[in-house]
């Protein structure tokens, strides 16, 4: 895609109808749940995983417009979507969403379906020591094993970043704005629950040894959250970051930068 700038001026809603069309593809083979925040918290998958505010307030998006996107304050805001068939999920999985984030504890939940009691058996992509992190978990006994991949980029920077990751029933993978960064082999899945899904927010009550029980919240803006009932290939994680382009065209010219290095 290309555009010509000379005496006619394309209006912001003529760019953002050409991006949403040729440039930010969509993907909604196995969408479970799809929250674009465009002015609300309605899951646009078809599924009806409509999610209720607790405390977040829209913000600007990746793109800078307004009440496209979720702030969270550290604390107690999240978003809760009921427990329904479509996200009780047991096998391949992808969860994405795009974060901007400062932090201000050690661990910030992003996306988790997993009880706040032992066995915490599920599914959760979340931040740990500003590393983008996911966990698949099922019960031992009274308590719970399962496996998980941490990134090697920091995300916890005030950058937006899209953190993707993948269970195709043999590996995990975790992707940063786009790019593969680690992987695991991993075949033991993980198990389902009747816990509401929730975004921003996890209550650990437990000693996490790192000052005890505390609310894993996350401090920051949160956007365009998906959920599939499949694994996402590498080329379809790539089509969720905007091209280059676009990510000039809007100010994201960091992470544009970021992906022409990576490429070399």
């Amino acid at each position: 895609m290309s555009f010509k700038f000379g005496k006619s001026i394309l209006g912001a809603t003529t760019i953002l109808l050409l991006i949403s069309c040729n440039v930010y593809a969509t993907l909604t083979d196995g969408l479970a749940a799809h929250y674009k925040f465009n002015g609300d918290a309605s899951d646009s998958s078809g599924n009806g995983n409509n999610g209720v505010v607790y405390g977040a307030q829209l913000t600007e998006d990746r793109f800078g417009v307004a009440n496209h996107a979720y702030l969270f304050d550290g604390q107690d805001d999240y978003i809760e979507a009921a427990h329904s068939s479509s996200l009780d999920l047991t096998g391949p999985i992808t969860l994405s969403a795009w974060i901007k984030s400062d932090g201000t504890y050690w661990q910030s939940e992003i996306i988790s379906k997993m009880p706040s009691y032992s066995p915490a058996i599920g599914y959760q992509l979340y931040t740990q020591d500003d590393e983008a992190r996911v966990s698949l978990t099922y019960a031992i006994g009274n308590s719970h094993a399962g496996g998980g991949v941490a990134s090697n980029t920091l995300v916890v920077d005030g950058q937006w970043h899209l953190l993707t990751s993948t269970y195709d029933g043999s590996e995990i993978r975790m992707y940063v704005d786009g790019e593969l960064e680690t992987w695991i082999a991993y075949s033991d899945g993980y198990e389902s629950n009747t816990e509401p899904l929730k975004i921003g927010h996890y209550y650990y009550p437990y000693n996490d040894g790192r000052g005890g029980s505390h609310n894993w919240a996350l401090n920051g803006a949160i956007d365009d959250v998906r959920i599939y009932n499949r694994a996402l290939s590498p080329e379809e994680v790539a089509q969720l970051v905007p091209e280059p382009a676009t990510l000039l065209l809007f100010g994201l010219g960091g992470l544009a930068l970021r992906r022409k290095h990576r490429a070399k």
